[in-house]
């Protein structure tokens, strides 16, 4: 039984930064834009979270500092594919190639280094539920605002009208069009959006999994990511199981 709590403990923490990804790219997808750079988003997010954290010491700092840094890069493979109409496919593999050289080049001077990780924060009563009590709740914070972020954005999506009309630009972006409402707006909105929880799951690397620099620390969960979105179907809850 204990085997069994460390494994499902484990597979947690470790599906956590899939799961920031995962949603990031489910957004995107659903307002009919495809992101294959979530593995350069993270690598962006890890780098920048890292060295906030290294200067500041600031959790807080470092995790909205890697969302709005992976959130602006977000942004080019928006202008890219949306105001350039360039190839999304394309857009997608440059911003992986970027996010990916990038961190190399100024995590070069960064090896050797470290942070300290975030620490478990078990909560009062539910941290005591048999086998799921420690796997669910004996994490750290991060990882439970991933909880948070899945059942937001399945309620933004499914029980809302942005979230309708996010979906609708993904199904049937000519009747929205028709219908008044700016599909660029919405898809660029869905991008940026998406690209920011991606780089949330980057920044839990350096943050939680691994408190010291090393070249490509997201050791290609950007790609996973991509095909758990596919594998999920596009869903925030089915991306839950997924991830783990």
């Amino acid at each position: 039984m204990e085997f069994l709590v460390q494994i499902l403990f484990a597979a947690v923490g470790m599906g956590t930064p899939l799961l920031f990804a995962t949603l990031g790219g489910v957004i995107s997808e659903r307002a009919g834009v495809i992101n294959l750079g979530m593995e350069g988003l993270m690598l962006v997010g890890a780098l920048v979270a890292f060295v906030v954290m290294l200067n500041t010491g600031n959790y807080f700092y470092a995790l909205v500092a890697a969302s709005v840094a992976s959130g602006i890069v977000s942004m080019i493979h928006g202008l890219v594919c949306l105001m350039l109409r360039a190839s999304q496919i394309a857009s997608g593999l440059a911003l992986t190639f970027f996010g990916t050289g990038l961190s190399g080049l100024f995590g070069d001077k960064l090896t050797g280094e470290t942070v300290e990780p975030l620490i478990r924060v078990p909560i009062p009563l539910l941290s005591s539920i048999p086998i799921l009590g420690p796997v669910l709740f004996n994490q750290d914070l991060l990882v439970y605002f991933s909880y948070i972020c899945v059942v937001l954005s399945w309620w933004l999506l499914f029980k809302t009208r942005l979230g309708l009309n996010i979906r609708s630009m993904g199904e049937a972006p000519e009747v929205c069009d028709s219908l008044g409402l700016s599909v660029l707006k919405y898809r660029f909105f869905a991008v940026v959006g998406g690209g920011m929880l991606v780089g949330i799951g980057g920044a839990y690397f350096p943050l939680a999994l691994t408190p010291f620099w090393v070249d490509g620390i997201t050791a290609g969960r950007g790609w996973i990511a991509v095909a758990l979105v596919i594998f999920a179907f596009w869903e925030p809850l089915k991306a839950l199981g997924g991830a783990y």
